[in-house]
């Protein structure tokens, strides 16, 4: 009996042994099989194909949408299978998805809104000085309305989780063997039961490495969603030094504008700042010369004024927040906007010139006129070309202020525009030549615009002009597209829309 339990003794053993050295010997992987490709699409954009993968083999994809734990999954409509080396890519890459493929868990609606999802074509791939096995960055990233997604960080970090689990069963093996070898050479009853715990022990680890994503799934499943990054895009706006903003004020002081009594009252708490000295008589009314306002400051004026004009105090509001983040030091480049509807874009890029006179190579393949049906082509070249930038910059000197007058700008904290001379939008001229725009018996130049007292009445004027019925009509008048968008859903007008709603509800 005795050499019976030893003969086990050494046949469990070298199961064991055998069972740490395959641990070894064999590479690990992260998913034992492949994961199945759906075709779906959202019920909003039912033409749209979003490749959705998942870790199923053999699913039914029609069942995806019932037994997924994506409450944004859920809503789509899930049709037939894909081949994953064929028709489970982009169309660029010869497949049939629009959006996509993307994992179940990191799908979210806001790639399914916007069915003018697209891939930027030449991203910055991330190169690490230290290779991780099994990591490959994708070499796309998208843009979805105005955000940015990049997926980077995310693979970093699920491949780094791949890893770390297959080394830790790598060193749970190594102690198996371990583990083992003392079992069997063991030569006293102590080395043997240390032996077996050695075994228990790594068996138990490597069940709980291995069982990370149950246990992370149980707990809170959001754990397990390593979603993209979303970063909005930028709108191209340069902000003054204080020293040239000081100097452009003094140029206003200057120029003898009077200001509306309403806005100078309600800017009566107003301490001054440090005010330059004019260059000339300055008008009977002394201008806040206030680099930067605190935002409740702001938002008393806001209200009081836009009570007398019966206008929801929430509008202006929204519009400061969007176009300059409340900041009067703002100068806004139109022909450098990432966005299709600014024809100055479209102006710039066809131009082939900047302001400096250096010249770069027009798009080939940018349309005479980006129409509806062109829409697509068009704000893909002007994605692609996001790098083409005008050189001006501003300078506290007139008349032109070191700005490119081809095209239009956005001054002060609302963003209010003054057009080239040579369109057909409104223009007037300043006492020493500067542009500006003509809001009822005003010339609203550079400098007046960089007042806060100048910019409130740019704003509250054209906004009381606008006779809206609605935020949205509010919003729509003030950036001049009175026909285009009526229910503000895109990217410039659905932001004001956003802020509006978070300052209804006192989250601005």
């Amino acid at each position: 009996m005795k050499n019976f339990f030893f003969s086990f003794r050494k046949s469990a053993s070298l199961i064991i042994f055998l069972f740490g050295a395959f641990f070894i010997f064999t590479p690990f992987s992260s998913a034992a099989t492949s994961a199945t490709c759906c075709k779906c699409a959202s019920k909003e954009n039912p033409e749209t194909a979003i490749c959705i993968k998942f870790n199923t083999v053999g699913q039914d994809c029609a069942a995806l949408p019932g037994k997924s734990t994506n409450t944004h999954v859920k809503k789509l409509n899930c049709t037939e299978s894909l081949s994953d080396s064929t028709t489970c890519k982009t169309k660029t890459d010869g497949g049939v998805c629009i959006i996509g493929p993307i994992t179940e868990s990191t799908y979210t609606s806001a790639i399914s809104a916007d069915s003018g999802a697209k891939s930027l074509e030449k991203p910055v791939i991330p190169e690490l000085n230290v290779k991780i096995p099994g990591l490959t960055f994708s070499d796309q990233l998208r843009q979805v309305g105005s955000v940015i997604s990049v997926p980077f960080l995310a693979q970093y970090i699920s491949a780094i989780y791949i890893y770390l689990v297959g080394l830790a069963a790598v060193a749970a093996a190594i102690m198996i063997v371990y583990g083992g070898f003392l079992y069997i050479v063991g030569s006293s009853g102590v080395q043997v039961q240390q032996g077996k715990t050695v075994i228990v022990d790594a068996v138990i680890g490597l069940l709980l490495i291995l069982g990370i994503y149950t246990i992370l799934a149980v707990i809170n499943p959001d754990l397990l969603k390593l979603n993209a990054l979303n970063l909005p895009v930028v709108k191209s706006l340069y902000f003054v030094p204080d020293t040239t903003y000081q100097q452009t004020q003094a140029i206003a002081h200057a120029s003898g504008y009077k200001p509306d009594p309403d806005i100078v009252s309600a800017l009566k708490t107003s301490t001054g700042g440090t005010r330059p000295a004019p260059a000339a008589a300055p008008s009977n009314i002394p201008l806040d010369d206030r680099m930067s306002i605190p935002r409740d400051e702001i938002f008393k004026i806001l209200e009081g004024v836009a009570q007398k004009l019966n206008i929801d105090p929430c509008i202006p509001k929204a519009i400061l927040a969007t176009e300059s983040g409340f900041e009067n030091t703002a100068i806004g480049h139109d022909e450098d906007s990432p966005h299709l509807v600014v024809q100055a874009r479209l102006d710039f890029l066809r131009s082939g010139k900047k302001y400096s006179g250096a010249t770069f190579e027009p798009p080939k393949d940018l349309p005479d006129n980006c129409t509806k049906d062109l829409a697509a082509t068009c704000q893909q070249v002007i994605t692609r070309t996001t790098n083409i930038r005008n050189d001006d910059t501003f300078k506290p000197a007139p008349p032109y202020f070191g700005l490119d007058w081809r095209f239009p700008h956005g001054i002060g904290s609302a963003q209010c525009t003054i057009y080239p001379p040579n369109t057909k939008a409104p223009h007037c001229y300043g006492p020493n030549g500067e542009h500006g725009r003509p809001i009822g018996d005003t010339c609203y130049t550079v400098p007046i615009l960089m007042t806060w007292e100048g910019q409130m009445e740019c704003m509250m004027k054209l906004l009381k002009a606008a006779g809206a019925k609605t935020p949205c009509g509010f919003f729509k008048a003030f950036g001049g597209l009175t026909k285009q968008d009526p229910n503000c859903t895109g990217t410039l007008l659905s932001r004001k829309m956003k802020a509006f709603v978070n300052c209804k509800a006192g989250k601005l």
